[in-house]
């Protein structure tokens, strides 16, 4: 009997769902509202000479690279199942192929800028 690869796939998933619960709101705030409150701590840290200084860090970048692939990963495979879902007629082997192939691309070119910052 083959075995399926299909608990690989909801594992990134549930990762990705709980880092993209705990990490975008803490990111909309940090970056949009409070310093729309005009409070000065995160209006500073927005500086570009500080963004850079913290994304020179390569802890940083991994927690932030971990953060962003395991996002994509939860989107794609959410997207997938809505496909499932609404009877979207597609070939299903080439829409799990192309899916999981955009997040792992995707993944790819954010470490690789990730690095050069």
């Amino acid at each position: 009997m083959r075995g399926s690869n299909e608990a690989f796939w909801w594992s990134l998933f549930s990762a990705g769902s709980v880092v993209a619960a705990l990490l975008v709101p803490v990111l909309i705030f940090a970056t949009a509202l409070a310093p729309g409150f005009g409070w000065k701590p995160f209006i500073e840290a927005l500086d570009f000479d500080k963004s850079r200084g913290l994304l020179g860090n390569e802890v940083v970048k991994v927690i932030l690279l971990i953060g962003v692939s395991l996002s994509l990963f939860h989107a794609v495979h959410r997207i997938r199942h809505l496909m499932i879902d609404l009877h979207v007629v597609a070939p299903r082997v080439s829409v799990v192929v192309i899916s999981y192939l955009l997040a792992t691309t995707a993944s790819v070119l954010g470490a690789a800028f990730l690095w050069r910052i």
